[in-house]
């Protein structure tokens, strides 16, 4: 068949010995093709797990365990860059935790590794075109015209609302913890949640949810518990794992997909009501100081400077919106299960509190050394429970990595770099990263004290890039734009939450699972969602 082939195409007729010849140096060449092709990249001399399924490789191990596990399994066994198998024939994956790979990616060469072409879509879908979603120079036009609503001085500004908000929660929990006979065992999920969405509709807005009680509060909050919920089913891995191939998938009745739509679209409608009833008054004399993030979007339209679509505007609402309240709380649910099973650990917090003498003000949430227990609780339970938990990058180039911690190829020869393919999938798992055990020994426990102990924390070298070296904000260019607000709500929802409140373990196991954000969830009731029960009592005066 191949000499027929060949014969009717070429000029001339091959014989059975050309033939044979033919197809003995084309093989040659191919091979010394593919060998010099493999020999231009590292990937290949990278360790990582043996084996993994024909078809799933080793992602479907990963989606059947806790969030982060595995690759804290391999960090700890293989070193700080690893490879495993992707599923569906998929080229194999980086995933990394050493800090010059990282520096050199997300600081030094920001735009140079992007966003996976089968992420970015699902980002559409849930957020639009904003922030999370944006590359290169729209990424930089988008910081900078809204940089100055995350201001230290704006956020300082800020505060009142977020302490009113936090108010509120301490009067509805009391009342419940009340009714229910001095305690209450309770989804801690759902009160965390009305309390940062209550802090983002006035600071971001001045909009008010009224506790999740609101209509628009109701449908912000179905919509996400659907979308979290389906995307941690079984048919949420194959469709995204299918979704790489077969990007048309985007558009079939899987219910995983398609509600990732939902979240966007309530919030499309609330954000279009923002723009319509507050732009006027928002360019108004009397609100020239407003300083919330419509306020600044809005100026920037009027000045033509930074001129925004509506649509764009609309965008970024949704971004602060789902970002904004539904990490924070994420990680300061997780901190109260932590302290939930580490009394001893809650009552120092709560007595560092007590002693203030008055309820903590800015300058106490923000000065670390007023409250030194509660920066290191704050810094512990985000470096476990980040609120970005996993990211990953293409990268768009050939690019040569360093790497601080080298790697010992299956030859013994030593790499303190690695050459990168453009087209490379690298994976950076925060949740992993930060409790990696070669950098902080017992990198998987709550120990709060490392933070204020002497030598506690490891060598700088070693740690990360980001805000307190730890990449639960990410570092760079694309470091959260909003962290600093996270900051004081996790810091005031958390003083308060324990200065009043005791929170006890409700002795159900609690595993996390990654859908858009970490989700916990009890091990033998998966069917029922994303929850976290706690049992709550007063705490004595």
């Amino acid at each position: 068949m191949i000499q027929a082939f060949l014969n009717r195409f070429a000029l001339v007729e091959f014989t059975d010995t050309q033939l044979g010849a033919f197809l003995g140096v084309f093989s040659f060449l191919l091979a010394i093709s593919i060998w010099a092709r493999r020999s231009q990249y590292d990937v290949k001399l990278v360790s990582g797990p043996s084996g993994g399924h024909w078809l799933w490789g080793h992602e479907r191990e990963i989606f059947l365990t806790s969030a982060g596990q595995k690759f804290s399994e391999w960090f700890n066994t293989y070193g700080q860059v690893v490879r495993y198998k992707g599923a569906f024939f998929h080229p194999d994956f980086l995933v990394v935790s050493d800090p010059r790979f990282i520096h050199h990616m997300l600081t030094e060469n920001p735009y140079n590794y992007v966003k996976s072409p089968v992420f970015r879509p699902l980002v559409d879908r849930l957020l639009g075109h904003g922030l999370v979603w944006a590359e290169g120079d729209e990424h930089k036009q988008q910081r900078k015209v809204l940089n100055p609503a995350f201001s230290p001085a704006n956020v300082r500004d800020m505060a009142p609302s977020v302490f009113e908000s936090a108010a509120k929660l301490r009067t509805s929990l009391e009342q419940a913890i009340l009714k229910s006979g001095g305690e209450l065992e309770t989804n801690v999920m759902k009160w965390t949640a009305t309390a940062t969405l209550d802090i983002i509709g006035k600071v971001g807005f001045n909009h008010d949810f009224e506790q999740g009680k609101s209509q628009d509060a109701k449908d912000i909050q179905k919509a996400w518990t659907d979308q979290v919920n389906a995307g941690m089913t079984t048919a949420a891995f194959y469709a995204q794992i299918f979704l790489r191939t077969f990007p048309f998938i985007l558009s079939i009745p899987v219910e995983a997909i398609q509600k990732q739509g939902d979240i966007k679209n309530v919030i499309n409608r609330l954000a279009n009501k923002f723009i319509s009833e507050k732009g006027e008054l928002v360019e108004n004399e009397k609100t020239e100081k407003a300083k919330n993030l419509l306020a600044i979007m809005m100026k920037a339209n009027s000045s033509g400077v930074n001129k925004m679509s509506t649509q764009q505007m609309i965008d970024h609402i949704t971004t602060f919106v789902v970002v904004g309240h539904e990490t924070t709380a994420g990680s300061l649910n997780m901190t109260l299960l932590e302290l939930a099973q580490h009394p001893d650990k809650q009552q120092r917090l709560r007595e560092e509190i007590i002693s203030l003498g008055h309820e903590p003000t800015y300058e106490d949430l923000t000065a670390p050394e007023r409250l030194p227990y509660l920066d290191a609780v704050v810094k512990e339970g985000l470096r476990l429970h980040p609120p970005g938990a996993y990211m990953d990058r293409v990268a768009v180039k050939d690019d040569i990595v360093p790497l601080l911690h080298p790697i010992t190829t299956p030859s013994g020869e030593k790499l303190a770099s690695l050459k990168i393919k453009a087209g490379q999938v690298i994976q950076i798992p925060n949740i992993s990263i930060n409790r990696v055990d070669a950098v902080w020994k017992d990198g998987g426990n709550f120990r709060p004290e490392r933070w204020v102990e002497q030598g506690g924390l490891p060598p700088r070298a070693e740690m990360q890039g980001g805000w307190s070296n730890i990449m639960s904000f990410s570092e760079g260019p694309r470091l959260c734009i909003g962290y600093r607000l996270a900051l004081l709500e996790y810091k005031c929802l958390l003083s308060l939450l324990i200065r009043y409140f005791v929170f006890h373990d409700a002795n159900v196991t609690i595993e996390t699972k990654f859908s858009a954000t970490m989700q916990p969830r009890v091990v033998g009731s998966e069917d029922e969602g994303a929850q976290l029960p706690l049992r709550i009592t007063l705490a004595e005066d």
